[in-house]
């Protein structure tokens, strides 16, 4: 519960954003609080999301996440390794 409100801090923190300027905003189009939803349409959304092919979206995306993590880890190890080699070579 405080995880929220601690990254919606920090957010606003790294932006820049003045939240009163916000809140000014807001309050300043009163159409916006005034917005219809049809439930067919949410429902069709929901729908669509039941429907997609998670079998195949899920492994794929753990496998492109943990992949690119890898590719990540080998190209620091290997950076690494060559800065070691050229400090000692460097200061013998």
């Amino acid at each position: 519960m405080i995880l929220i409100p601690a990254i919606y801090i920090l957010g606003i923190s790294i932006a820049g954003i003045d939240a009163q300027q916000m809140q000014d905003v807001s309050q300043s189009m009163p159409n916006a609080q005034q917005v219809v939803v049809n439930e067919d349409e949410i429902v069709g959304a929901i729908r669509e999301i039941g429907n997609l092919n998670w079998w195949r979206i899920v492994p794929v995306f753990i496998l492109y996440f943990l992949g690119g993590y890898f590719i990540y880890l080998l190209c620091l190890q290997r950076l690494v390794r060559r800065l070691v080699m050229t400090s000692m070579t460097l200061n013998p």
